[in-house]
């Protein structure tokens, strides 16, 4: 279950630059090097709940 608290951090700190840095002008955030960085963070937390779903000795997904 630590990985699923963990992916739900990685979720939160995705939300938190987005309602942050990415400026939201007509309901569309406006700055991609921002939104680029949260899709990137969002991406990383599921792959980390994902891992803790499928456990798998070795190296690598």
């Amino acid at each position: 279950m630590e990985h699923i608290e963990e992916a739900k951090r990685y979720i939160s700190n995705a939300k938190e630059i987005l309602r942050e840095k990415a400026n939201k002008q007509d309901g569309y955030y406006t700055d991609s090097k921002y939104i680029k960085i949260a899709g990137d963070t969002a991406y990383k937390g599921v792959l980390v709940a994902l891992d803790g779903v499928f456990v798998k000795k070795g190296k690598g997904r």
